[in-house]
């Protein structure tokens, strides 16, 4: 049972983000005069391929994580590149790698990559470094226009337990709640046994974070059209202005 002692004075958002993304948001939220409330509930673990795939004809990323992590395990080989979304791509260009293909905003997602990926490399050998909580929708849709898929795990994201008590404790005086994930929602779910107060908004990035998110929890929430940080934010204190 959720007990909350709320002195309504700044917009306090906890920031969810791995410890290494932080501050991007902790900007967007405190130029808007808020308070980012930094607290991590999963950390990035780096995983090392039993293999290393040979040269493919397209290199794609579905994450900033996958960019990071992928290239400290082997450079650029002249692969043409595809990133599922902007913060994405803008990762990859500052790692080193040349973007050539992005879907629109709108349909930033494995779905959408994929179907631009099947109309411009169809039967193409695709390398896909990836979390290993990846959804398989990408994989499938490019085997099924015949690209020859490798799709190495590169990294795994996993609950941050000593995240438990803090976040107890920040959710019930917080206005809203930041989610970049399913994997976020997932450690939420892990680390409140009692599910979200019922006064906390949520900010959903995108369409499999919503998902996710509605599949736990009833609480209000918000998700931008295209999966943006500043936009989320802005949502985020639009209804909680509307609200008071």
């Amino acid at each position: 049972m959720w007990k909350t002692n709320r002195e309504v004075t700044t917009v306090r958002i906890i920031n969810t983000r791995a410890a290494h993304q932080l501050g991007p948001v902790r900007k967007a939220v405190e130029s808007r005069g808020g308070t980012s409330i930094d607290l991590p509930v999963i950390r990035i673990a780096g995983k090392r391929p039993d293999f290393l795939p040979g040269p493919a004809d397209w290199l794609v990323f579905t994450s900033v994580n996958s960019v990071a992590q992928w290239r400290r395990i082997r450079p650029w080989q002249g692969e043409k590149v595809a990133c599922v979304g902007k913060k994405t791509a803008d990762a990859a260009q500052a790692a080193g790698y040349p973007v050539t293909l992005l879907p629109p905003g709108t349909e930033a997602d494995a779905e959408g990559l994929a179907a631009v990926l099947c109309r411009e490399a169809s039967g193409s050998r695709i390398l896909y470094p990836r979390s290993a909580r990846a959804r398989p929708v990408l994989v499938r849709e490019l085997a099924a226009c015949g690209c020859e898929v490798e799709a190495p795990v590169v990294y795994d994201t996993v609950t941050d337990p000593s995240a438990a008590g803090r976040l107890e404790r920040e959710v019930q005086n917080a206005d809203a709640i930041l989610l970049y994930s399913p994997s976020a929602v997932q450690a939420c779910m892990e680390l409140l046994p009692d599910g979200l107060p019922p006064h906390l908004l949520a900010g959903c990035i995108g369409r499999v974070t919503e998902e996710a998110f509605t599949s736990w929890s009833t609480n209000e929430y918000c998700v931008p059209e295209e999966p943006d940080t500043e936009t989320l934010i802005e949502l985020l204190f639009e209804k909680r202005s509307s609200a008071t």
